[in-house]
């Protein structure tokens, strides 16, 4: 992926649970938010609905 990320992020993504997570997923949700919320330690949560 040709994206910035978090050592967090790569920690949370390597997760066996994470790991059917598609790039292409991850890039949508980021420019196509359907909800959003700023935590207490400045990080950013995103959801959008993504058709399997």
């Amino acid at each position: 992926m040709s994206m910035k990320t978090t050592a967090y992020f790569d920690a949370t993504r390597s997760r066996p649970d994470r790991t059917g997570i598609k790039d292409d997923w991850i890039l949508r949700v980021l420019r196509y938010p359907e909800k959003e919320q700023r935590q207490m330690d400045g990080r950013i949560r995103r959801w959008a609905r993504i058709a399997a």
